[in-house]
């Protein structure tokens, strides 16, 4: 997938998503929230914490510094094989992330003369005055419906080639504990016992 960089402007045409598209597109980001889960599972495994310790540790960072943040914990370790981490996230794993990137957090724009979905980005290229100029970018229909068919294989693949997928079937993931603030009460009714 080939990043290109127009010179002109471009007029879009209003653009209704189908069902289809909306299809593509939750697949896409449902692979990456799997994705994410194998990136802090290989976290923890490197750092020999706990899946909660991580998930603490590791906060709201976005998913290209987690794989960054796990990058450098192998490279700590002595049986870390580089070359299988950089296979899992060779192109064009980049362009997907951007793809996602602009699906889930992007505005659409609509579609220009090549059939090509804008979306606004929240990369600030510039400011203008009183306005500020954005990064937009399009992505073939046919390319959101590709990656929509074959993305559910990635998290799989990756899980693999980080040898974490065992990780991921743990009994602590088989169980969901009640929260500790219990059933909500409605304020016009006690629970029993109050």
């Amino acid at each position: 997938m080939e990043t290109t960089y127009s010179a002109e402007s471009a007029n879009l045409r209003p653009f209704e998503l189908t069902d289809e598209l909306y299809i593509a597109i939750g697949k896409i980001i449902r692979a990456f929230a799997e994705i994410e889960d194998v990136i802090t599972l290989t976290i923890s495994n490197f750092a020999q914490v706990s899946e909660s310790q991580a998930c603490v540790l590791l906060g709201k960072t976005a998913l290209a510094g987690k794989i960054n943040t796990a990058r450098r914990l192998g490279m700590m370790r002595e049986d870390f094989a580089i070359d299988a981490f950089n296979k899992a996230f060779e192109p064009p794993f980049k362009e997907i992330l951007r793809l996602r990137n602009s699906l889930a957090h992007g505005t659409l724009l609509g579609v220009d003369e090549e059939g090509r979905l804008c979306f606004t980005t929240n990369e600030l290229v510039d400011v203008d005055g009183q306005a500020v100029v954005t990064e937009s970018l399009g992505w073939p229909i046919e390319t959101i419906l590709h990656w929509g068919r074959v993305i559910s294989k990635y998290p799989e693949y990756i899980a693999t080639t980080l040898q974490v997928q065992e990780l991921r079937q743990g009994p602590a993931r088989l169980e969901l504990r009640a929260h500790r603030r219990g059933v909500a009460v409605n304020s016009k009714t006690k629970p029993k016992g109050a």
